[in-house]
């Protein structure tokens, strides 16, 4: 295996889990009529965004928070978003969200 597919392989896993936890609250979203599943509904912003929505229950706005804890530099972000490893959990969030909207047509959210 080279790197750049075990690099591959370590964001499929990163984009999972966070499609695991955004699934129940976009679908929540969709089924309420707020938001459509779109992959502009995957960016950094909009997944920050879930994490604080009262549109979402609590119990999927606790899965989307809990699967970003795992992101290395999320807590920073919380604090300061203009620290440097605040800047390495949006770069990795943005591959990981990236990751996720290459995978969506395989999902029948859409």
């Amino acid at each position: 295996m080279t790197i750049d597919q075990e690099r591959e392989d370590f964001w499929k896993g990163r984009a999972m889990s966070l499609f695991r936890a955004l699934a129940p609250a976009l679908t929540e979203l969709r089924d309420a009529g707020h938001q459509k599943i779109t992959k502009a509904s995957l960016n950094v912003e909009k997944i920050l965004d879930l994490t604080q929505s009262d549109k979402v229950s609590t119990k999927n706005r606790e899965a989307i928070f809990n699967t970003l804890c795992e992101i290395p530099g999320f807590f920073v972000h919380q604090k300061n978003p203009k620290h440097p490893s605040a800047t390495t959990f949006v770069n990795q969030l943005k591959d990981a969200s990236a990751m996720l909207r290459k995978q969506l047509p395989y999902f029948s959210l859409i």
